[in-house]
């Protein structure tokens, strides 16, 4: 039976965004792209995470609910195809929540302090010790949200990894408790994992402030990379290394022709193309990528009533496998009552 542990021969995918505002390349390169690769390979799960969101928005919870569908137009947007995805929101799947209560007594408080994730998502938001619970918890919930669709891989960038280990640490003390009964998940992590921010830093993010959002007008994509930084923050000064220079990291995710960028990076080796010159050249890569996605969003932004019925649609499937699920669980662990 589906949950015995081991994966299916039917491939199951899940992922997850957090709703705090439109979408940016770094989401792309990390994760979007995988999933848009996946497409018609097997089933495929995709989460907006709004219960996860209010660990930074408990001040302005109404700001979840817009962003939802800033998050829903960037999906169909880049191509995610609700006929081949099952997009949905994280509140409208009940059982979510009721497998996180089952979950939580199978790993120790001092295993979830030490998860790497959890600690880089505290210190970045500047939490300290006044941290909310959910931001303790979420990894267990985090459990709850992979295995109640019976996935066996999660495409995430390489900061999201050590939170898929401690999914499958948890499924496994589940598993040799109570049998075979839920699916051990792993990473997918694709070729570059993450994409570095316009500023030098290794990540993009909206607090950090070095984002390029898939919704930007070409106005703001162009000042934001023609201010680019050249190095990656902390890197030593010397021989020009392409491996930690934003502008080669970009042009080896957005231009469409390799050996054009090998080409590049010859010429500013050799010095014969400015900083400014090679600015130019992400720009017009970038500006190739995010022209149709921005066309598509703007189509779909007229009727935002289409986004939420594709996320209401996809939630009445989310939840049916996910009640199965949760409904294997409780009779695992012996809580079906007469």
């Amino acid at each position: 039976m589906l949950g015995s542990g081991e994966r299916s021969s039917a491939r199951v995918l899940f992922t997850g965004d957090r709703p705090n505002g439109p979408m940016h390349l770094g989401h792309y390169v990390g994760s979007i792209r995988n999933r848009l690769a996946c497409q018609g390979q097997g089933e495929q799960y995709i989460m907006i995470a709004d219960h996860l969101a209010l660990t930074d928005n408990i001040d302005d919870p109404g700001s979840i609910a817009r962003n939802v569908v800033e998050v829903g137009l960037d999906y169909l947007a880049t191509g995610i195809d609700p006929r081949l995805s099952t997009p949905f929101i994280q509140s409208t799947v009940l059982e979510l929540a009721a497998l996180t209560t089952l979950y939580m007594n199978l790993v120790s408080a001092s295993y979830i302090l030490e998860n790497p994730t959890k600690n880089e998502e505290v210190s970045r938001r500047g939490f300290g010790d006044d941290a909310p619970a959910g931001m303790f918890t979420y990894s267990v919930s985090q459990v709850a949200d992979i295995t109640a669709f019976d996935a066996d891989s999660v495409p995430v960038g390489t900061d999201q990894v050590p939170l898929v280990e401690f999914s499958a640490h948890l499924v496994r003390a589940f598993n040799e408790r109570f049998g075979p009964v839920i699916v051990v998940p792993r990473a997918v992590v694709p070729p570059m994992g993450r994409l570095p921010g316009t500023d030098g830093r290794p990540k993009m993010g909206k607090s950090l402030g070095n984002a390029i959002y898939l919704s930007d007008a070409p106005d703001t994509v162009r000042e934001k990379i023609l201010g680019m930084a050249t190095r990656l923050t902390g890197t030593p000064d010397g021989e020009f290394d392409p491996a930690v220079s934003p502008p080669f990291l970009y042009l080896r995710e957005f231009h469409p022709d390799s050996a054009e960028v090998d080409a590049l990076e010859e010429r500013y080796r050799s010095g014969v193309l400015s900083d400014d010159a090679l600015r130019r050249a992400v720009l017009d890569a970038v500006e190739t990528f995010l022209g149709p996605v921005r066309d598509r969003r703007r189509a779909y932004a007229d009727d935002p009533a289409q986004v939420m019925a594709m996320l209401h649609e996809g939630g009445d499937r989310a939840r049916a496998k996910a009640a199965a699920t949760y409904d294997r669980v409780k009779a695992a662990m012996g809580l079906r009552y007469p």
